[in-house]
């Protein structure tokens, strides 16, 4: 599966934490194809801590993605897919 790129992008200083939602509702099932944290720097290193999907009555799937910095440096990062931990 390739990867997806939703041009969510940021940055996290080492120790960080960052947690992302998103909602399918009207959506096709798409959200495990961008629920994994891509770190651009070299040396860069992103876990992730938490994943979850849910299938909300009447809404649709709500994804959530937590994920922290255990480098030793400031790190952009961006939201991107292709399968999930």
């Amino acid at each position: 599966m390739a990867a997806f790129a939703t041009g969510i992008i940021g940055t996290v200083a080492p120790g960080g934490v960052i947690t992302w939602n998103w909602h399918a509702q009207g959506y096709a099932d798409i959200g495990v194809l961008v629920l994994m944290a891509h770190p651009y720097n070299p040396g860069g290193r992103l876990d992730v801590i938490m994943q979850r999907k849910e299938n909300v009555p009447g809404f649709g799937f709500r994804y959530g993605l937590t994920f922290k910095n255990t480098g030793t440096q400031s790190t952009n990062w961006a939201l991107e897919g292709g399968g999930v931990v």
